[in-house]
């Protein structure tokens, strides 16, 4: 299974030696860095948030199980001034952005109607794809 998830890594994201981050066969874990882009839909201020949000994805196997942990995202703005979000999505601390792109309410529903969606559905996108790549291995016996 651990091999499996080495070449979802490379099936995944082209280019598995440039985001796997850390793997370890003695403990069955891998830990590598993803990428999706941010196109926001939200309009006021959409060009300043305009980029991508980065993520941290680890797998880890014992004998007939596989955990898989998402997190540590952060937001990379195309914007020539930087991140209008402050470089980091932390959404559900809203003071952290008071006086940045339309104050505090504007971006807790950024975060709530555009962000949290998104990764929602990035996340459901990763585990589907990642199970099914499990799946079909164990059906293939070429």
């Amino acid at each position: 299974m651990y091999a499996l998830a080495k070449r979802w890594f490379v099936d995944t994201y082209k280019d598995a030696r440039a985001v796997i981050e850390y793997e370890d066969p003695a403990t069955l874990t891998i830990i590598g860095n993803g990428s999706m882009p941010y196109n926001p839909v939200i309009f006021s201020g959409s060009d300043g948030r305009r980029g991508s949000i980065k993520y941290t994805l680890e797998i880890a196997f014992k004998p007939g199980r596989c955990r898989v942990r998402i997190g540590n995202y952060v937001h990379t703005s195309s914007y020539a001034l930087g991140s209008i979000l402050a470089d980091t999505l932390v959404c559900s601390d809203a003071s952290a952005y008071r006086g940045l792109g339309g104050g505090t309410k504007f971006l807790s529903r950024v975060c709530m109607e555009e962000v949290f969606p998104m990764i929602k559905g990035n996340e459901e996108a990763i585990l589907h794809s990642l199970d099914a790549a499990l799946r079909a291995a164990k059906d293939d016996d070429w």
